[in-house]
């Protein structure tokens, strides 16, 4: 047998809004976690050899919740579920590098390497001088409620790399 609920919003006893349901069957979901962060200034290095946490330090033009901490670059999971994230990271090798210099760059959950998400690896003729890049990458990730998400990136050969954090972003939300 058939049954239809029929009702506008979806409210939390302690009153919080969980979910609206408007007239064309559109669902809105007005606290589910959400972020996009930026950074500023100028170019920013990070380390040769080293996988070395990308500060994105702007005020987050989205955050949803509060779960991306601008103080320490990072996304705070809420609750456990099944989450989307994506970054865009504008840099490049410091110039004087040799050709096999590369940076690359990656998620890491609790401070740790991703099983299954290797890193971007960017790689360029760097001994006739700097070349400006961009790495983008995503993933759909499981979570634990309190599991922590950043960006890192790492430069291997002679030279350190740098990034231009007002071109760069680092973004998500809670799928489900």
């Amino acid at each position: 047998m058939a049954s239809t609920l029929k009702v506008d919003t979806i409210v939390h006893t302690g009153g919080t809004t969980a979910m609206t349901l408007d007239s064309a069957g559109r669902i809105s979901q007005p606290t589910k976690p959400a972020f996009n962060a930026y950074g500023t200034g100028a170019w920013t290095i990070f380390s040769n050899g080293a996988w070395t946490k990308i500060v994105l330090n702007a005020t987050p033009t989205l955050n949803v919740g509060g779960h991306y901490d601008s103080t320490n670059s990072k996304f705070v999971a809420p609750v456990a579920g099944v989450y989307h994230f994506y970054y865009r990271l504008y840099g490049r090798v410091q110039s004087g590098g040799a050709d096999s210099t590369y940076w690359q760059s990656r998620f890491q959950k609790n401070n740790s390497a991703i099983t299954g998400h290797s890193g971007m690896i960017m790689a360029y003729y760097y001994n006739i001088g700097a070349r400006d890049e961009a790495a983008t990458d995503s993933m759909t990730i499981q979570l634990a409620a309190n599991d922590e998400i950043t960006l890192h990136a790492q430069s291997t050969g002679a030279q350190n790399g740098e990034f231009y954090g007002p071109n760069c972003n680092f973004g998500g939300h809670l799928i489900g």
